[in-house]
């Protein structure tokens, strides 16, 4: 069936729109929602999903507190519209008013009702200005229904350019009716002209006070500051008592935007309601807002005193004596109204971008996640390179290990030969004349086997192939020899090993996750202290946080740098001072328009590293290891891992325990269970020959210190002249099934120097008393390559036996 034509629906699910019944029903839905929305939640943000069955009477204390709120807001903006109305420029323009009805948002019909009682109540032109608001009322609300594109919200949130055209087009409205009706004077043309002039930039200034979304912007402040000049300017003439109400107003508006957002904000605020009431006065009330901005830091009764005296001796400056009765009294009732209020905590919060206290608990919900995800992301990208690159190590071992060494297939290949051979009756005749026996092929059966795993007929040699009628059985058993070998090396490798590294791989995962809590749980009592201090500062935030227990970090969220005065240095010194620490230059993460900055605390100490080491007599390799890296967190190592023996196992095996702890310490993993891997992987790694570990591990946050010593040479701490030894009687890393080390803990300060040795230099305390005299008195300690490469020089001319010998020296520095 053909549909009509107010039936057709387009393609994208809209109906067209001109159909008159349409355009009705849409007015008659929206106000419908509106009168919903703004009745449950004055927001007007929330859907209102309760049924017309499901409603209750008397509706609950929060939804009685709503509607109160909601009330009283319009009221307040139902009054401010009266008092706008009536307030007039030259050529009796009233620009006010329509600005209002045009820029003003869910509260418009109470801006609307108010207009109308101001024009019943004194107005110039009554009817003209009764019908130029009706006319911006119905502008607003048909443009709501045209651009609403199906948005339930859509009621008066229209876009600045129609707010400003239906402003326009009152006041053209309005000025019409004025130049035919007054008989085209020039007054009238003139009032018009001012009216249409005027109303275009003060509708898009009390846009940024209504419109939300300039809330993150300069036009937000710059839209209140003009509806409260604009509040001050309606009141001029307006007295009660004799005291003057637009004197009052300004004066007290400037207290409360001192108080808010800061001096210079005030001042600027004060000059504004200063033209506003009287041209002379205006100095007077920027004085005022910059003196209570200033002294407003030690309390509300100083700032308020302070300012009272400022703008008494103004007046009298600029009156004399007279001003004692003129605005004097005006000031004075201002501030025995303002001080009580602001006290009491009466005073209602305005959502100030600029100028609204940062939030000291928490920081968005999302951006404190995107911070955990990001470090946690990170610590597991380390954590997953360490055992990648691990697991290439453990395989190229493993390959090697795996395959049976030349001895033992050559052994083995002798042992098939000789049972063959050796009860063979034919034996002899297998001797060439040359000399050759069958022994003398083992080296190419051997070769054969290594390369290709088994053995043919044809790889033996020619004279077994013409002579052996056993040729087929000693095939077999050459084959079986290798297979037993392969199997036996196998064998060896230990399952319980596994079982043990799973756990550990377990533990380090489960403290990655854990480390994000740690480093992100909540410091309520220092973001309080840092709020109170952005205030000062007037750093502006949605938020501001401080987080983590062992190092401190400083979350902000909606920043608006365009008002923040001080620079990256500054903040970091500011901040620094109230936590007590010192903190890296901030980083900066934007999002659209929302900016959110991160500060980490700073390490407190440094280092300063050397190194020096010599093989042993006639090896190719040094059996010891060094490094030095530094950890997750602010940790630096330095590791002396000392082979047991010399050679290439040493070297490997040392080199290996060197390898596998700088990965895993570098990725932030606990150094107890590190070590434990460490020791199941050298027990079952097949090779004979164990390693020390002498591990320093320096917190350079806090300045302490750890040596961990598994069968490790004794290590010296010089501080000030004095020499510290330590030692320890634990075995070497793979001996036994649990780890022996021992940990010796202390604090290290600016200055100490950490040496550590190999058995090499000093085999027991009386070889080493050299050491003692040479770290306690040379004059080359402070160059620790030079002292390095005289230690080693001076142990080779004390040594009586050749060994690898290798130092490792640190310097703490305080940064």
């Amino acid at each position: 069936m053909i549909k009509s034509k107010k039936d057709v629906v387009k393609l994208d699910g809209k109906k067209e729109k001109g159909s008159f019944r349409q355009i009705v029903s849409g007015v008659t839905g929206f106000f419908s929602r509106y009168i919903k929305i703004v009745g449950s939640d004055p927001g007007a943000k929330t859907k209102n999903t309760e049924s017309r069955d499901n409603r209750s009477w008397p509706p609950t204390l929060s939804a009685l507190e709503k509607r109160l709120d909601f009330a009283a807001k319009g009221a307040f903006f139902g009054l401010l519209s009266f008092m706008f109305c009536g307030a007039a420029l030259p050529f009796s323009a009233y620009p006010f008013g329509f600005a209002l009805l045009a820029a003003s948002g869910q509260y418009t019909p109470f801006v609307y009702v108010g207009g109308i009682l101001s024009t019943v109540w004194s107005g110039d032109f009554p009817m003209a200005t009764f019908l130029a608001l009706t006319l911006g009322m119905l502008l607003r609300v048909g443009a709501g229904v045209w651009f609403s594109d199906g948005k339930k919200n859509a009621l008066f949130n229209e876009r600045t350019v129609i707010r400003v055209i239906c402003g326009v087009s009152m006041a053209a409205m309005l000025g019409i009716y004025r130049c035919v009706s007054g008989g085209f004077l020039y007054y009238d043309l003139f009032g018009t002209l001012m009216t249409v002039g005027a109303i275009i930039p003060l509708t898009l200034i009390y846009c940024g006070a209504f419109d939300r979304r300039f809330i993150h912007s300069t036009l937000r402040d710059a839209g209140v500051a003009a509806l409260v000049a604009s509040g001050v300017f309606a009141l001029r003439g307006a007295q009660v008592l004799g005291f003057s109400l637009s004197c009052i107003l300004a004066f007290t508006a400037t207290l409360y935007a001192a108080r808010e957002c800061g001096m210079l904000k005030a001042g600027i605020l004060g000059l504004v309601c200063g033209l506003a009431c009287s041209v002379p006065l205006a100095p007077m009330f920027a004085l005022v807002g910059l003196a209570a901005g200033f002294f407003g830091r030690v309390g509300t009764f100083a700032g308020v005193v302070t300012s009272l005296g400022v703008g008494l001796l103004y007046c009298v400056y600029l009156s004399g004596a007279q001003a004692l009765i003129g605005t004097a009294p005006d000031l004075l009732v201002a501030s025995v109204i303002y001080a009580p209020l602001s006290r009491l905590g009466f005073l209602p919060k305005l959502k100030l971008y600029s100028g609204r206290a940062a939030k000291e608990k928490d920081v968005s919900a999302g951006t404190l996640a995107r911070k955990k995800q990001t470090t946690q992301t990170e610590r597991f990208e380390k954590m997953r390179d360490a055992f990648s690159s691990l697991a290439d190590v453990f395989f190229r071992l493993s390959e090697k290990t795996r395959i049976p060494r030349p001895d033992e297939v050559t052994a083995g290949c002798s042992r098939v030969i000789e049972k063959h051979c050796g009860s063979c009756s034919k034996a002899d005749s297998c001797v060439t004349s040359d000399g050759t026996s069958p022994m003398a092929g083992v080296p190419l059966l051997s070769g054969i086997l290594r390369k290709k795993g088994r053995v043919c007929e044809e790889a033996l040699p020619e004279y077994m192939r013409r002579k052996c009628f056993k040729l087929e059985r000693v095939v077999d058993d050459l084959n079986d020899e290798y297979s037993s070998l392969i199997e036996r090396r196998l064998r060896e490798n230990k399952t319980d090993i596994f079982a043990a590294d799973y756990e550990a791989m377990a533990r380090l995962i489960g403290d990655a996750i854990n480390a994000g809590e740690v480093e992100y749980s909540p410091d309520e009592e220092l973001s309080k202290r840092v709020c109170r201090a952005a205030a000062y500062i007037d750093f502006a935030a949605d938020a501001v946080g401080v987080y983590g227990k062992r190092r401190k970090r400083i979350v902000a969220s909606g920043i608006d740098l365009a008002r923040t005065k001080l620079g990256a240095d500054d903040i970091c010194r500011v901040f620094g001072k109230v936590c007590g620490t010192r903190f890296h230059t901030p980083t900066y993460t934007v999002e659209g328009d929302y900016v959110t900055m991160s500060m980490v605390e700073k390490d407190r100490f440094g280092t300063e590293y050397a190194r020096s080491f010599v093989k042993k007599e006639g090896e190719d390799l040094c059996g010891d290891s060094i490094s030095a890296f530094e950890g997750a967190d602010g940790h630096y190592f330095v590791l002396l891992s000392d082979g047991m023996g010399s050679g290439t196992e040493a070297a490997l095996t040392s080199r290996l325990c060197g390898v596998f702890l700088d990965k895993m310490l570098r990725a932030g993993n606990r150094r107890d269970v590190v070590l434990e891997m460490l020791n199941s992987l050298v027990r079952n790694k097949n090779l004979e020959c164990f390693a020390t570990v002498d591990l320093l591990d320096f917190d350079m946050l806090t300045g302490d210190g750890c040596f961990v010593k598994s069968g490790a040479a004794p290590s010296y701490v010089l501080r000030d002249g004095s020499l510290f030894r330590i030692e320890s009687g634990s075995t070497p890393i793979g001996i036994t099934r649990e780890i022996t080390g021992e940990e010796v803990k202390f604090k290290l300060q600016d200055g100490d120097i950490v040496v550590l040795t190999s058995d090499g230099v000093a085999q027991s305390f009386e070889d080493g008393l050299w050491l003692a005299d040479m770290l306690t008195y040379d004059k080359h300690i402070r160059d620790l390559d030079e002292m390095c490469r005289r230690i080693l020089d001076t142990a080779r001319e004390k040594n009586a036996r050749s060994d690898d010998m290798s130092v490792a020296m640190v310097r703490i520095v305080r940064s």
